[in-house]
């Protein structure tokens, strides 16, 4: 007999002669159990940090294609969470400030609702999330209708959010993330031209203070 794909699970046969037309007495139950194909284990587990996004990646393992994988995260061996992603052996997790310390990771594929073997943990470390210093040596000036501001960069910032308005701390000239630089600059400026400038450094952490320059 042929069991049809998909069907698992524990059952009983009996069987029962038959002469001719005429049925003799059953058998008494026999049991069996149909165990579904396993997913493989998932080898070569690896985790990594780049600013706030953990990446998890691993070989997936013989056996029938899993159709989802489970990952368990562990810090000091105690369970702290799970995430359930799709076939495919790579995920990228945002990780929310605040959190930090060495974790491990394992890897379970699973088919339907069935779960492999798991794989062996892998190590990782989230470094405590620390906004950038503002920055220093701030400097504006106004040439020939151009104005050029520069700073010394911030350890950490990955990006700059620059202002500029005719008041202290006023954003209606100017107000956007300018990058990973360390000068702005506007040409076409006409004569007498003044504004106070405002430059933060941000990262994936947050912002630092304000650093505010006159110019003219």
């Amino acid at each position: 007999m042929t069991i049809p794909p998909g069907v698992s699970g524990t059952f009983s046969a009996t069987v029962t002669p038959y002469l001719g037309a005429i049925s003799g007495p059953a058998s008494a139950p026999v049991a069996f159990t149909i165990v579904p194909p396993l997913p493989g284990r998932p080898t070569d587990v690896q985790a990594s940090m780049s600013g706030a996004t953990l990446t998890v990646s691993w070989v997936i393992g013989s056996g029938v294609a899993p159709s989802c994988h489970v990952l368990r995260f562990y810090q000091d061996s105690v369970f702290v969470t799970s995430l359930t992603t799709g076939g495919a052996p790579l995920v990228r997790v945002p990780i929310p400030g605040g959190i930090a310390g060495t974790f491990t990771v394992t890897v379970t594929a699973v088919v339907g609702t069935t779960p492999g073997p798991t794989s062996a943990p892998a190590s990782f470390t989230i470094a405590e999330c620390v906004a950038p210093v503002p920055v220093t040596g701030l400097t504006g000036a106004v040439v020939a209708g151009t104005g050029t501001v520069s700073w010394n960069p911030s350890p950490g910032a990955t990006s700059y959010a620059v202002q500029a308005g005719a008041s202290q701390g006023g954003t209606e000239l100017f107000d956007d993330t300018v990058g990973d630089v360390a000068s702005v600059s506007a040409s076409g400026l006409p004569s007498g031209f003044m504004a106070w400038v405002r430059v933060i450094a941000v990262n994936a952490c947050g912002s630092s203070a304000p650093q505010d320059v006159f110019v003219q």
